[in-house]
C-alpha cells in the first residue's frame, strides 16, 4: 500500500499558493506472488523493492501540477519509500490528487501504459528475487488517481492512501487431461468380449437388444496435449476490441493457426518427444499468460483458452441387426450379427474454454470478467470427462458397468467449435481455482 502524506509547518495558504508542502511517500514492501513459469520453491514471493516508482500529481480539476512527475530511481530513495521512514518530497499546494506507477520505468504519464502491448508483458519470465528483469518486478503496478484529504489526526497535514495493483490478471494453466477408465482399452475389450457376442444359429449365448442399432465402442491411446492458445485477448490495456482468431484461420494441412502471436500460445512436441507436454510441465511448472482484464459490462470480457490435443482412437462397431427369436424371452430380438474393427484414427482436436466458474461459498458462480492483480489457476484435469465414452462415467472396473451408453466425442477438429466451462481457483496474487462444468 502506498501512503502519501503532505505536511506544512503553518496553516495552509490559499489554493494556488507557491508555498511548498512536504509529502511523505510510503510503499508497502509485502506484495505476495504465486510461483511463475519456472516452478515453485515456496508458496509465495514478495517484492522486496521495486526498481522504479513514479508519482504523478494533479490539481482538483485533474490537470497536472508542478511538479507533475517524480520518478524514484535511486536504491536509497526506493528503500525509504518502502520503509517505515518514508520518502519526503516538496510539492505545491495546488496538489489535490496523486497516482503512482511502480515497477515500470520510463512512464511519463499513466496513459503511456496503453502503449505496452500484452505480448511485451508476456515475454517477462521469472519470480525469483534475483530476477529483477522478470515478471515479478517489471509488470506495471498502478495506483489509480485518488483525492488528497486532510489528515483527521492533524489538521495541518494532507494525506492520501494509494493501493497499487498489477494492471494485468494472470492465467496459470497446469495439470493434464486423464483419459477416463471407461475410455481405455481394458474396459473396451471387456465390453466387446462380453456384451457384443455375435449370434450363431442354434446358439444360446449371444448379445441382443430390443431395437436395431449400431453400437460403437471406442478407446483412446497415446493421448497428449499439443498446444495451449490464449484467444479473444486485449492487445493493450485500453483496447476497445479483442484479438480473436476463428477457425477459418486454422491451416488444417499444416496444423497451424495463422496470424496468432507466438507469445500468446505454447506448442508442445508429439508424445515421447523431449518437449512434449508431460515432460515440459514437470516440477510444478505452469503455462502462464498475462492478460488485460475487460469490463464486467462487456459480454466479451473474458479471454478464451483453447487446448489442442492429439491422440489415437480405436473403434469397433457391433451391428445389432439380426432379427431372431429368443426362446428365453419368448419374443423376437435384434442380435449382434458381427463386430467390425474400424481403421485406427490419429486425431488432432480442440477444446475451447469460454466460460469460467468461481466458487463462492458452497456455490459456483459464473465469472464475468478477470480482475487485475489476481491469478486464475486452471487444472486441465477438469477437462478429462470430455473424453468419457462407452459407459456411464466414473467406471473403475468391469463390475461398475450397469449399462453401455456410447457417447459422441466432445472435441472438434477446428478451434472455437467446442466449449467447456471450467471452475477457476482465484487469488489476489494468491490463487483462484477454476473448476469444470462441461457442456
Amino acid at each position: 500500500m502506498l501512503l502519501v502524506a503532505a505536511t506544512t509547518s503553518c496553516s495552509r495558504s490559499p489554493q494556488g499558493s507557491d508555498e511548498e508542502l512536504t509529502l511523505l511517500i510510503k510503499l508497502s514492501s509485502t506484495t505476495p506472488f504465486r510461483a511463475i513459469e519456472d516452478g515453485a520453491h515456496q508458496d509465495a514471493y514478495e517484492v522486496g523493492d521495486f526498481q522504479t516508482i513514479t508519482l504523478f500529481f494533479y490539481d482538483a480539476q485533474d490537470n497536472p501540477t508542478e511538479p507533475y512527475r517524480v520518478e524514484l530511481k535511486k536504491e536509497a530513495d526506493i528503500k525509504k519509500a518502502m520503509s517505515d521512514e518514508g520518502y519526503e518530497i516538496k510539492v505545491r499546494q495546488a496538489v489535490r490528487k496523486v497516482s503512482a506507477v511502480a515497477g515500470r520505468s520510463g512512464v511519463w504519464k499513466a496513459a503511456d501504459l496503453d502503449k505496452v502491448t500484452i505480448d511485451q508483458l508476456q515475454s517477462l519470465k521469472g519470480a525469483d528475487e534475483a530476477q529483477k528483469g522478470g515478471f515479478l518486478y517489471k509488470v506495471p503496478y498502478v495506483a489509480p488517481v485518488k483525492d488528497v484529504e486532510t489528515d483527521p489526526n492533524n489538521a495541518e497535514r494532507l494525506i492520501v492512501t494509494l493501493q497499487p495493483v498489477p494492471n494485468v490478471a494472470r492465467l496459470e494453466i497446469s495439470g493434464d487431461i486423464a483419459i477416463p477408465t471407461e475410455s481405455q482399452k481394458t474396459i473396451a475389450d471387456w465390453i466387446v468380449n462380453n456384451k457384443m457376442i455375435p449370434y450363431a444359429k442354434g446358439a444360446t449365448n449371444y448379445s441382443y437388444v430390443a431395437s436395431p442399432c449400431e453400437l460403437p465402442i471406442r478407446y483412446i491411446e497415446d493421448f497428449t496435449i499439443r498446444g495451449i492458445y490464449l484467444n479473444n485477448y486485449k492487445e493493450t490495456v485500453g483496447a476497445a476490441s479483442r484479438n480473436f482468431l476463428a477457425s477459418d484461420k486454422y491451416d488444417t494441412t499444416g496444423k497451424v493457426w495463422t496470424g496468432h502471436r507466438t507469445e500468446m500460445h505454447t506448442l508442445f512436441g508429439a508424445l515421447n518427444e523431449a518437449n512434449n507436454y508431460a515432460k515440459t510441465m514437470t516440477d510444478g511448472k505452469v503455462d502462464a499468460y498475462q492478460i488485460y482484464p475487460g469490463e464486467d459490462t462487456d459480454p466479451e470480457a473474458l479471454d478464451h483458452i483453447i487446448v489442442e490435443v492429439e491422440y489415437t482412437l480405436h473403434t469397433r462397431v457391433g451391428y445389432f441387426d439380426a432379427f431372431v427369436y429368443n426362446k428365453d424371452k419368448s419374443d423376437y430380438v435384434y442380435a449382434c450379427s458381427r463386430v467390425e474393427t474400424k481403421p485406427v484414427q490419429k486425431l488432432r482436436r480442440f477444446i475451447t474454454i469460454r466460460k469460467f466458474l468461481v466458487k463462492k461459498g458452497t456455490k459456483d458462480e459464473s465469472l464475468v470478467a478477470f480482475e487485475a492483480g489476481k491469478i486464475y489457476r486452471i487444472n486441465l484435469n477438469y477437462l478429462s470427462p470430455l473424453f468419457s465414452m462407452n459407459t456411464n462415467p466414473d467406471i473403475n472396473e468391469t463390475g461398475d458397468i450397469t449399462e453401455i451408453t456410447p457417447r459422441r466425442e466432445r472435441t472438434d477438429e477446428l478451434p472455437e467449435e467446442t466449449t467447456a466451462a471450467v471452475l477457476v481457483d482465484v487469488s489476489g496474487w494468491t490463487h483462484i481455482n477454476i473448476d469444470t462444468e462441461l457442456e
